[in-house]
């Protein structure tokens, strides 16, 4: 998997995948996981042309952009044995709970749970590459607080505490500055380069207002 994979093709991880349990964990802390094609139950798989961009850039109506169609992969639990399995990094995700992983040379890329209000960390990466990351949730804060932004303002905090608040993909950028509709999802991954062992991490941003429709509308670069 690369950035021009990312670029082309509608990714979503599947809920499995959440917070996968410590039996199926290998050694290094990786899980193994395959790639399925499939549309579900779409009947509408399209994409932004040149989705790549390193800040959101807000578009002002669908119909005024170039689109083509895409296909959907699917990140999927797999096992050693199946064809095409390869290993992968999760951080894991929960309701109200923020879960913390640290990325070595194990596997050379990372799935989370698609997003759609959550908040994502990075921290500070090691002379040798290795980083920590986060996923926050504080979605049950909501109606115990009059404040601003609770939830979002809750997540940050814990973030912070697990010192991954270097780079964040946060719900403002993804959903409230979102363009056109109300349905956004921001399905986040990690790559490592094998040969600088420097992780990036990047967002494909996806609007999915209709049940049987799902736009990739950027590709975008988070450190």
């Amino acid at each position: 998997m690369d950035v021009a994979f990312l670029e082309k093709n509608i990714l979503l991880v599947d809920p499995k995948l959440q917070n996968p349990k410590k039996e199926k964990l290998n050694k290094d802390r990786t899980v193994y996981v395959e790639l399925a094609w499939t549309n579900l139950s779409y009947t509408s798989l399209v994409r932004i042309k040149n989705v790549k961009s390193k800040s959101f850039c807000c578009f002002t109506s669908a119909p005024s952009q170039k689109s083509v169609p895409a296909k959907l992969v699917i990140v999927r639990p797999s096992t050693q044995k199946s064809e095409g399995a390869f290993k992968a990094y999760i951080c894991p995700y929960s309701n109200d709970f923020v879960h913390a992983i640290v990325l070595e040379r194990a596997a050379d890329v990372m799935f989370t749970a698609n997003m759609d209000g959550c908040t994502f960390g990075i921290g500070q990466p090691s002379p040798q590459g290795v980083v920590r990351v986060a996923h926050a949730n504080a979605q049950g804060i909501e109606s115990k607080s009059d404040t601003p932004d609770p939830q979002r303002r809750e997540q940050v905090r814990m973030l912070k505490q697990e010192g991954t608040d270097q780079h964040i993909v946060d719900p403002y950028a993804y959903v409230d500055r979102a363009p056109f509709g109300h349905g956004h999802t921001a399905v986040t991954v990690g790559l490592r380069d094998p040969k600088s062992n420097r992780w990036s991490f990047y967002y494909q941003h996806h609007l999915h207002d209709h049940p049987a429709m799902r736009t990739l509308l950027k590709l975008v670069q988070v450190n």
